[in-house]
């Protein structure tokens, strides 16, 4: 009795330890994460993946090993962090571009709602619009049948709106002979 005594107990001890070193790897390792600016939403592994919190994050769990950070923040380019975690109290940091916005409203007299809109050769949608760019020249286009297309360049800096009211002229009517 003595013997079988002995082996359940050690048994018992073994499945303690196994299992208490299985759940601390299992817990992950307690990192830091940041990002400039703070504020942003940070995810695992995953653009829509686990959302760990927004930055900054402190003693954040994540399982040793190889992983990639999705940082996302409003008005700034979305950023992918390639990390590897390997020991405690790490820190990650990823900073994040500011972008520009362009608006785009319909002028007079409202008949170039739901003209077609490109930017830099990428359809992203029709009049009016409201979108992020990188800052820089934006070569931007607004189209529609029966007006002629127009083509205006914009210099836009980041942080800022550029906004303007686009009127597309009616085509001319062909003349020719018959």
């Amino acid at each position: 009795m003595h013997k079988a005594t002995t082996v359940v107990a050690s048994f018992v001890v073994a499945s303690v330890v196994w299992t208490g070193g299985a759940r601390a790897q299992g817990r992950g390792l307690a990192v830091n994460i940041q990002s400039s600016p703070a504020g942003a939403q940070v995810f695992l592994d995953a653009r829509q993946g686990q959302l760990l919190g927004v930055t900054p994050l402190m003693n954040q769990r994540i399982q040793r090993g190889p992983h990639t950070l999705y940082f996302v923040l409003e008005g700034h380019e979305d950023v992918q962090l390639p990390i590897v975690v390997q020991r405690r109290r790490e820190t990650f940091v990823a900073t994040m571009n500011s972008l520009g916005r362009i608006e785009l409203t319909v002028g007079g007299d409202g008949s170039n709602a739901g003209a077609i809109v490109t930017i830099d050769g990428q359809n992203v949608g029709t009049l009016p619009f409201r979108g992020l760019v990188r800052p820089g020249r934006h070569l931007v286009q607004a189209s529609q049948a029966g007006f002629q297309p127009l083509s205006v360049w914009f210099d836009v800096v980041a942080g800022e709106t550029r906004a303007q009211a686009i009127q597309l002229e009616r085509d001319r009517p062909r003349l020719g002979s018959m």
